[in-house]
């Protein structure tokens, strides 16, 4: 199925980039945004993804076709919430489907290979 990777192409298209994760790694939305921030303000967390697996941000993405079951795809998405906040409990999977099924329509949105950001939205990143 079609997912989202953190990826450094693209990367520089934008003065305020950057890749702090893993490349290749599965990203979703950050798990927690600066109330106040500026969609290009300081932290980045409104212009970024984070990685599940390292839980560092990037501004570049590309959508793969990656051989994954949903399930294994939303078991990832819970691990991820589980490390971020040393949780001791499994987190409830029911609870991450939503967010899980955001990503994948997001991917599904774009032709594999597509180098993504998010501004307001997910969309194309225009690759120069």
């Amino acid at each position: 199925m079609k997912v989202l990777l953190a990826t450094k192409d693209g990367q520089g298209g934008r003065e305020n980039d950057f890749c702090f994760c893993e490349e290749g790694e599965l990203v979703s939305f950050p798990l927690m945004e600066c109330a106040n921030e500026s969609l290009d303000g300081h932290c980045g967390c409104r212009r970024s993804l984070a990685g599940l697996t390292s839980g560092k941000g990037t501004t570049t993405f590309k959508v793969v076709e990656l051989d994954i079951e949903l399930q294994q795809y939303v078991w990832e998405m819970a691990e991820s919430i589980k490390r971020a906040h040393h949780m001791m409990i499994e987190p409830n999977p029911i609870a991450v489907l939503s967010p899980a099924l955001e990503m994948l329509r997001a991917a599904n949105r774009f032709e594999t290979g597509t180098i993504l950001e998010r501004r307001s939205e997910i969309r194309w990143r225009e690759v120069r």
